[in-house]
């Protein structure tokens, strides 16, 4: 049997469809014991190892999260940026002309009926787009048509439930041809490649039936090994964004009004979930993080601002966890202009706060520390829940309308995200 299974592309048979049908009927089997499945742990450490996201620069950020294996995983890079999330953000952002960040949830094994539990809580309802990259692990392990098209039904049910179909989309990307993959390219590997072909069928024949899903073909690529031996390489993650993207981005701009966030606000209904994850945050660790503390001070440097911070909301008060202030103070939520920065998708920026009927009244405006001055962008957990905001405050107010680069604060809030990301990650590894 292990001459079968290793045979490589050198030795295709041409036999008849079916024969090949006959074929492949007996050797299903063995894919279902998971055979071929094994091969994946000789290649654990050819993944990328940073926070799960992929960014590109630029204004009114489209948010897209993408949730699978195989491609999503990353095989072969050693970061996300230059993985298929990362490749995706910045095709996008070049067909859109706005900003694109593209979270990632994948695991290496991840099957179609596991991705429920792994969205788990994640908020849905933050993202313009949600794309499904799953099947090679199904493929190598025979799971039945029927199993598969249960468990794509049941994550089309999920999503539907969680979002508002008029603002956000579905995206299945079928698999490539499994035997493309080089550690798949055995005689075996064919008959998950044929068993892949029926299983995006059945995926498209559902998204045909919705309104708002959409079934986006990935195409097959001449995929050598490359430098050192690699899996996949960046050329080739671009080249299938490249491919997948116009799509996308042409139901992203569909959605693009003048006048409004295409996004649902966030209300007063999800604050026990996010006081849940503020719980859960690790903030001695985070208190403690150099790099943190040098991205504030960036912010505090680059918008000549008396303090720059890295607040904390919980329940009832706001504090700063990191801050260039030597002694940073905790304050009531009630008067926190970072609470109010919370409930929006856009940066939140106040000129002048004596003249903003918001906060004229606030004593933070009209006593210590009198602030004038504020903006304030909304950070975000790894499950999507706001959690504080990186902020600037000055007693003076600033009324040009270039007095504070939004592009470049943008930037400077998703590297903090990626460092509080990273940091959660190896609090939950450490308890695993």
């Amino acid at each position: 049997m292990t001459a079968v299974s290793e045979m490589g592309t050198g030795a295709r048979p041409a036999v008849s469809p079916r024969v090949q049908s006959t074929l492949d009927a007996l050797l299903l089997p063995l894919l279902r014991a998971n055979v071929l499945a094994r091969r994946v742990n000789a290649l654990h450490d050819l993944h990328p190892h940073d926070a799960p996201r992929g960014h590109a620069a630029g204004y009114d950020p489209d948010k897209i999260l993408m949730v699978g294996a195989g491609p999503a995983y990353g095989w072969g890079v050693m970061s996300h940026e230059l993985a298929l999330g990362g490749a995706h953000a910045r095709a996008t952002a070049s067909i859109t002309g706005r900003g694109c960040d593209v979270d990632v949830l994948t695991t290496a094994d991840l099957v179609a009926r596991q991705a429920g539990e792994l969205i788990g809580d994640r908020r849905l309802d933050s993202y313009d787009s949600i794309l499904f990259v799953l099947g090679v692990q199904d493929a190598v392990r025979a799971t039945s048509a029927a199993s598969w098209r249960s468990a794509i039904t049941g994550l089309i049910q999920h999503v539907l439930s969680s979002t508002t179909a008029a603002t956000t989309d579905i995206f299945f990307i079928g698999m490539p041809p499994v035997r493309s993959i080089p550690i798949y390219d055995t005689l075996l590997g064919g008959v998950a490649e044929r068993h892949g072909a029926a299983l995006n069928q059945v995926t498209e024949q559902l998204c045909d039936a919705e309104k708002h899903l959409f079934y986006v073909a990935l195409p097959a690529q001449d995929v050598a090994l490359g430098a050192h031996g690699r899996h996949r390489t960046a050329a080739q993650y671009n080249a299938w964004a490249e491919a997948i993207s116009p799509t996308i981005a042409g139901q992203l701009n569909a959605k693009v009004t003048i006048d409004g966030d295409r996004r649902k606000p966030i209300g007063d209904s999800d604050e026990p979930l996010r006081q849940r994850t503020v719980d859960g945050l690790p903030l001695v660790e985070l208190a403690a993080d150099a790099t943190l503390k040098k991205l504030v001070e960036l912010a505090h440097r680059a918008f000549r601002v008396e303090t720059a911070q890295f607040t904390i909301i919980d329940q009832q008060r706001q504090f700063s966890l990191v801050s260039t202030d030597t002694e940073p103070t905790g304050i009531a939520r009630e008067n926190s202009f970072c609470s109010l920065a919370l409930q929006q998708r856009e940066p939140l920026i106040v000129r002048d706060a004596r003249t903003d009927e918001r906060f004229q009244n606030n004593p933070l405006v009209t006593g210590e520390p009198y602030i004038r001055f504020y903006a304030g962008i909304p950070i975000a957990a790894p499950s999507g829940e706001t959690i504080g905001t990186l902020c600037v405050t000055d007693s003076h107010p600033r009324r040009r309308r270039d007095d504070i680069n939004l592009s470049y604060f943008r930037e400077l809030c998703i590297l903090v995200e990626k460092e509080l990301w990273k940091i959660i990650d190896q609090q939950d590894s450490g308890h695993n």
